[in-house]
């Protein structure tokens, strides 16, 4: 098969064996993959960085599963706890200190073909669209945050900062849960591919009202400190800023923190997903990309075939501002007969 792999600080297009799937784990044939903004951290660094082995890239993964004979297509949870610590037990599986995760710890999804235990092996739900799909993992991500950090607010003004993927998914979803969203970016004209099919307002970060907002989630993009910095000026005093944003290490807030606590805010902090809501915070992405699948629709056109990810990373890294919200990697070969 034709994979992707990171070595010796270094993407390659590699030609490798066909990998043979455990008793416990199941072959799936790769339709769809998306190329999530953790993957362009670190695709664009010089050296790549890599988790001490060969890194092969791809965790947002929509194929084909090869155990049964009429192959249906499927979505993996890349998420694979240990089982059996104090996290686990309670669900919060994010917080699992031995966790792997396929596309980092385990072989990903940039590749033709990909094995996972099969129990994180998802039916894709009846009418959901492959393509979609690939927004599960970070529909999650926004899911998770927005349930179990905003749980104690009743829905009201919500702001989110950010334009990317997980920043239109919390808008998403956190409409659908009947709060009023507003997407802050620093320029609004890269979201006209989407304003028409998200349940929120979309305006210029630096036009947002001050003290405006009962909760606000800082979901952009991490290189410093100023969409937290933001986010602390946007929500009313007794408001929550629910940080989702993932930030690169060292960066430091630079904030008068009396301010902070004397307003009464509230900082939460949202990492991944987790499986203590009934079935989890993935299967529930999933329904909800099968049910409303509107939203999805614009921010999955832009697809490269699998051996163009080197295109697919500039494609959503440089140019103007009106480039991709993301990219999608498409399997060139036919599905299994």
């Amino acid at each position: 098969m034709k994979v992707w792999e990171v070595r010796e600080g270094a993407l390659s297009w590699s030609r490798l064996a066909r990998p043979e799937p455990e008793p416990d784990q199941t072959l799936v044939k790769v339709a769809f993959s998306g190329v999530c903004g953790s993957d362009l951290a670190k695709i664009t660094k010089s050296p790549i960085p890599t988790p001490g082995h060969t890194w092969r890239p791809g965790h947002e993964v929509v194929g084909w599963d090869l155990s049964t004979p009429s192959g249906p297509l499927v979505v993996i949870d890349p998420l694979v706890p240990c089982g059996s610590c104090a996290s686990c037990a309670t669900g919060a599986i994010h917080l699992c200190p031995g966790i792997l995760r396929l596309g980092w710890d385990l072989p990903g999804g940039f590749a033709e073909f990909v094995v996972a235990p099969r129990r994180n092996v998802l039916p894709l739900p009846e009418g959901a669209d492959p393509a979609q799909a690939v927004l599960a993992d970070a529909l999650a991500v926004a899911i998770h945050g927005i349930r179990c950090g905003l749980s104690h607010h009743r829905p009201g003004n919500l702001a989110v900062v950010g334009s990317g993927p997980l920043a239109l998914c919390s808008a998403a979803y956190a409409a659908s849960q009947g709060w009023s969203v507003t997407v802050l970016v620093r320029n609004a004209g890269k979201l006209t591919v989407v304003d028409d099919h998200i349940d929120a307002s979309f305006t210029s970060l630096h036009e947002a009202p001050r003290n405006g907002f009962d909760a606000v989630v800082d979901a952009a993009s991490g290189r410093d400190d100023r969409p937290l910095d933001a986010a602390l000026s946007l929500v009313r005093d007794g408001g929550t800023v629910l940080v989702q944003n993932a930030y690169d290490p060292g960066v430091r807030l630079h904030h008068d923190l009396r301010n902070v606590f004397r307003r009464s805010i509230t900082i939460t902090g949202s990492f991944s997903y987790c499986r203590r809501h009934g079935t989890g915070d993935l299967p529930e992405a999933l329904q909800m990309l099968s049910q409303r699948p509107a939203w999805a629709d614009p921010l999955v056109r832009c697809r490269f075939p699998l051996r163009s990810l080197p295109s697919a990373v500039a494609a959503v890294t440089t140019g103007t501002s009106l480039r991709p919200i993301k990219a999608v990697l498409v399997a060139e070969a036919a599905p299994p007969a």
